[in-house]
């Protein structure tokens, strides 16, 4: 569905493998599009959907975890080739960031959740662009609604200044799924993650670099390395130098020429 309309507001749902990023967009469009939600190991690392909902005039965009390169599933070629076409698709900037991941018991995981931050709303959004942190899973708390707010404090002080946080639940599988308990439960988290996104979505797109005439080539750069400092892959050196000519670059990171030359057609029509 994405660039079907230029026009649309775009939302881009970022987060850890399994973190329920399909869940989240199957609840917010009332599983019109029934994305699959069972890690399957086929889907590659970054991959890049969109989902229009047009009475809002938003897109929701999926993108896939990176844990997959950790495993060996993906390679770090797919992953690069993957993240720059999804880079280029928001080349003209987006509204929002989305970043969602699980309920840890109650309890909050800072690191984890500081890599994800760092390579998305730090590293490619340069922290100008709106996010909204969802935390999923949350069916069980007392206080369903009220432990994303309440626990904001603790992501400020360790540097994760999200615009906002909602708790809740996508459950839609299982016994407890189908009962009316659960659905009223899913009904309250659709409405506020809503509310979240119309309060603080970006009018107008932003961009993901400053300068546009270099911008694909900047943010793949920064990206692509805040992954691998983040990440510590094993391997050949797959850092990044975008002060070179873009086929030796992509030498540079380890790839044959073959293969680099393939990658850098990417960015013929930015360079």
């Amino acid at each position: 569905a994405h660039g079907e309309k230029s026009g649309y507001r775009k939302v881009v749902v970022v987060g850890p493998p399994r973190a329920g990023k399909s869940s989240l967009i199957n609840l917010l469009t009332n599983n019109k599009y029934k994305i699959l939600t069972n890690g399957d190991a086929r889907r590659v690392t970054f991959g890049f959907q969109g989902y229009l909902v047009p009475d809002r005039n938003i897109e929701l965009i999926d993108t896939i975890g990176i844990g997959e390169v950790d495993t060996g599933a993906v390679s770090h070629l797919q992953c690069l080739e993957n993240l720059i076409q999804m880079l280029r698709n928001l080349d003209d900037g987006l509204n929002l960031f989305v970043f969602v991941r699980p309920n840890g018991g109650g309890r909050i995981h800072l690191s984890s959740d500081q890599i994800n931050y760092d390579i998305f709303i730090d590293t490619m959004g340069r922290g100008r662009i709106p996010s909204l942190f969802v935390v999923t899973g949350c069916e069980n708390l007392s206080d369903m609604l009220d432990w994303g707010p309440s626990n904001k404090h603790h992501f400020d002080e360790a540097g994760l200044r999200f615009t906002a946080i909602i708790s809740g639940t996508c459950l839609s599988e299982g016994p407890f799924a189908k009962t009316a308990e659960m659905a009223d439960l899913r009904q309250q988290t659709k409405d506020a993650v809503w509310e979240a996104i119309e309060k603080n979505i970006s009018a107008k797109p932003i961009k993901l670099s400053m300068t546009p005439s270099s911008s694909l080539q900047a943010v793949v750069k920064n990206t692509w390395n805040g992954i691998f400092r983040n990440r510590h892959f094993p391997g050949a050196n797959h850092l990044l130098l975008i002060d070179d000519q873009i086929v030796e670059l992509f030498r540079r990171a380890g790839f044959d020429m073959e293969n680099a030359r393939r990658l850098a057609s990417f960015f013929s029509s930015n360079t």
